[in-house]
């Protein structure tokens, strides 16, 4: 599906290609999304996302102005391998995804976000 399309657009950053086809595939399950997957920020399309998930370090994607500017668009974040507190979630504007992950793991963040589809 053609990304520009979609009604809803997703984009999955991480150098796993395992974990990015999982993600994808769970992903991809909404009728009308799309995803795009690449291995670093540095790849990122500028298409307006409603979710990104993130795999890197939170205090670089926190000083990254691509970052900002998705979030100025109304993207919502999702950082791999994190385990902050839900305070420190709260701060730092990021939900964190522990790996290994589930496939309900991932719904139930998106059920969080407000970006599942019944």
């Amino acid at each position: 599906m053609d990304i520009s399309a979609a009604s809803r657009r997703f984009l999955v950053v991480t150098t796993n290609f395992v974990v990015a086809e999982d993600l994808k595939e769970i992903l991809e399950s909404f009728a009308d999304s799309a995803v795009d997957a690449c291995s670093s920020v540095d790849e990122m399309r500028d298409v307006g996302y409603d979710l990104a998930i993130l795999d890197g370090s939170l205090n670089a994607l926190q000083e990254d102005r691509r970052i900002d500017t998705m979030r100025s668009k109304g993207t919502k974040f999702i950082i791999l391998g994190g385990a902050l507190s839900e305070i420190d979630n709260a701060r730092s504007g990021f939900t964190m995804l522990a790996q290994p992950f589930r496939t309900g793991d991932v719904l139930a963040l998106l059920d969080r976000l407000g970006l599942r589809r019944p």
